[in-house]
């Protein structure tokens, strides 16, 4: 039968990531709306598209490249609107700075309202892509001891870690976006530092143990 076990560690590497974002505007829990990175992972993964026309909104790095992965897919994207900021030079012209208000349909997304230029603004849409970094998933973390700390850049609470992850409780490290937004080579190049430097304390611990 089920059989639950308890594993103690000297070194531990915490790297849950986060969880993902969704912004606050009317209906925008209509069925139809989709994290950004959920949508990457079917289309990459899986060859599926969460509709055939798909409204990407957000900010960040992700932004451009999941509408660029929309249409090599075969999606149309009628709208990019990034929520701050400046357009790069080579946004397009379906891209837009500006915020949702609100997502449409009775039991599926139809349009997407927002504004932007201090206009409001419709499109039609089947899909709403939300590409925000995520927020950290803190909770091991914190309930091992880490300390966390508000940031103005990111908007989000993160893992305070030091160096090649050291967090302020011996033996912890924490790596990837539980120490706050960062891309998907970042999450690994930290992971493999901080997996080193845990690799490193042990074995100084071992060393010194009676």
């Amino acid at each position: 039968g089920p059989v639950l076990l308890r594993i103690s560690a000297r070194a531990v590497v915490l790297a849950p990531g986060g969880h993902p974002a969704l912004l606050p505007f009317e209906n925008n829990d209509l069925p139809g709306i989709y994290a950004g990175r959920a949508v990457s992972l079917l289309a990459r993964r899986h060859g599926l598209l969460p509709g055939e026309s798909v409204a990407v909104v957000g900010e960040g790095a992700e932004l451009y490249a999941l509408a660029d992965l929309l249409r090599g897919s075969g999606a149309e994207v009628p709208l990019v609107l990034q929520l701050s900021g400046t357009l790069p030079a080579d946004a397009g012209a379906e891209a837009q700075i500006g915020t949702p208000t609100r997502a449409s349909g009775l039991h599926h997304v139809k349009s997407l309202s927002f504004e932007s230029g201090g206009a409001a603004h419709k499109v039609s849409c089947d899909a709403v892509a939300v590409c925000l970094p995520p927020s950290p998933a803190l909770a091991l973390a914190t309930q091992a001891g880490a300390r966390t700390a508000w940031s103005e850049t990111w908007n989000c609470f993160h893992v305070v870690a030091a160096g090649a992850g050291h967090t302020e409780v011996e033996g912890l490290f924490a790596a990837g976006g539980v120490t706050g937004p960062c891309t998907a080579a970042e999450s690994a190049a930290q992971g493999q530092r901080a997996g080193e430097a845990a690799a490193a304390w042990l074995l100084k611990a071992v060393e010194v143990a009676p």
